[in-house]
């Protein structure tokens, strides 16, 4: 009887986090991730884009201070 639990809560601890795993985000800050720079033109600064190092498919640019959260 002993054996059994303790491999029942051998199998729980393996495949238990995955069970209750959470979904990856889509979206962030109103910026959608996977998405295209050029869409967003209007909340980042276009002459702040540069591209990263050795992931060139990826951008790094700045985002523009939205007038509704300046103090």
């Amino acid at each position: 009887m002993k054996k059994y639990f303790l491999y029942g809560m051998l199998v729980l601890t393996l495949y238990g986090p995955n069970i209750v795993q959470a979904d990856a985000p889509h979206e962030l800050a109103g910026f959608v991730l996977d998405g295209r720079i050029n869409e967003f033109k209007d909340q980042v600064e276009m002459d702040t884009v540069l591209p990263t190092r050795y992931l060139e498919s990826l951008k790094d640019v700045v985002a523009a201070p939205n007038a509704q959260f300046q103090l």
